[in-house]
């Protein structure tokens, strides 16, 4: 005998004719008047699961997976399993956040769309190798009226190398406190503007540190720009999860 569970990444209850039409109960069906602020009781038939830790998006269903585009977005206060003439149902609260009166895309599956942010501050991050690079960049965004942070060691790009032919340890200390800094620049700022150029036979080159400052940016929810298409490589899967703005080249694009 098995155990029979679904998990939900969304609320999907019957238009409200149908408990008017007496083949559904109240419970199972969307509000006749749906209000933010407002807590609502629901009820599904069979064992379901839901996230309790963030919102949800809100579906009308017909059944058969046929369902809406989301009408609200809901935070689920409980859901409990229970029997119900026999039946396994699950029944609980959840509270309305925000209904779309709008056609834009408000949910991503389960994960709901932050409003787009207004760019105002970019960090820029590249090899080193490019450096010479970044100042007609960040003259043009500069005109643009966008604040611009410089690269880590922009003003002395042979340090780290010193600090390498010096000692280990200096030069592993000197990474972290880079790690450490990155981390609050790109925290600071509402983008990053990867400037990925040609290196050596690499074309669109992101180096291991430039992939972790991109890394950081995704954790961050920030905007990424990439100047220059994703390189093909060993890094090409994980960069295309970033979700990277591709800008080839026009700075028009940073908005």
């Amino acid at each position: 005998m098995g155990i029979q569970v679904e998990f939900n990444p969304d609320l999907a209850l019957r238009n409200y004719s149908e408990f008017q039409a007496g083949r559904r109960a109240e419970e199972e069906c969307l509000p006749q008047n749906l209000q933010a602020g407002q807590t609502y009781k629901f009820l599904k038939k069979e064992a379901r699961n839901y996230w309790l830790q963030g919102e949800l998006p809100l579906l009308e269903t017909k059944g058969n997976a046929e369902l809406s585009k989301p009408l609200a977005s809901i935070i689920i206060l409980s859901a409990t399993h229970f029997l119900l003439n026999g039946e396994v149902c699950t029944k609980g609260e959840y509270m309305v956040t925000e209904v779309f009166t709008d056609n834009q895309i408000h949910f991503n599956s389960y994960a709901k769309i932050k409003p787009p942010t207004k760019i105002n501050k970019i960090f820029i991050c590249c090899s080193k190798r490019f450096y010479d690079r970044v100042n007609p960049i960040k003259e043009q965004l500069e005109q643009k009226g966008f604040t611009i942070t410089l690269p880590n060691s922009f003003d002395d790009p042979g340090h780290e190398a010193r600090l390498k032919a010096q000692s280990a340890t200096e030069h592993a200390r000197f990474k972290a406190q880079m790690f450490t800094e990155q981390e609050k620049k790109i925290n600071h700022c509402d983008a990053v503007l990867v400037l990925n150029f040609a290196k050596d036979d690499q074309p669109n080159y992101i180096g291991g540190a430039t992939f972790l400052e991109m890394y950081k940016a995704f954790e961050l929810n920030k905007v990424i720009y990439l100047y220059n298409p994703i390189p093909l490589g060993m890094l090409e899967d994980e960069i295309l999860g970033f979700s990277p703005i591709v800008i080839n080249g026009n700075l028009d694009l940073v908005t």
